[in-house]
């Protein structure tokens, strides 16, 4: 499926009222796939393809400072939370929980203290 077809597919399933729009490896929602395709002008006819989720992943992942050494791993790490609801924030009083688990749909599925090594840990090559 190209891009467009993927989000033409979100807005369908959307309209019918799913739970989740969640699709791919990373698991893009409608707004965020929306989202990164209008504000990085990227071509909705690229194919969705593993290679075109990791690019879109990168972005998000730029976006919360995760490649830049000097973001605070706590600062970071909560941000990809709020990006990927299955991980867990690492601070604040909702610590260990996904920032969407209020949603009674989502929960993080990893422990805080992996997340904080792993951030910690990506730049040691």
């Amino acid at each position: 499926m190209t891009l467009a077809e993927v989000l033409d597919y979100q807005r369908d399933i959307r309209a019918m009222g799913t739970i989740s729009s969640a699709v791919g490896r990373y698991q893009f929602i409608y707004l965020t796939m929306r989202d990164l395709v209008e504000t990085h002008d990227i071509s909705d006819a690229l194919v969705f393809d593993p290679e075109v989720q990791t690019y879109l992943a990168r972005f998000l992942m730029y976006q919360c400072g995760f490649y830049e050494r000097s973001t605070p791993v706590s600062q970071l790490g909560n941000c990809l939370a709020s990006v990927w609801a299955a991980l867990p924030l690492v601070s604040g009083p909702l610590k260990g929980e996904s920032a969407y688990s209020e949603d009674g749909i989502n929960k993080a599925f990893v422990a805080p203290e992996i997340v904080i090594e792993v951030l910690r840990s990506r730049f040691e090559w």
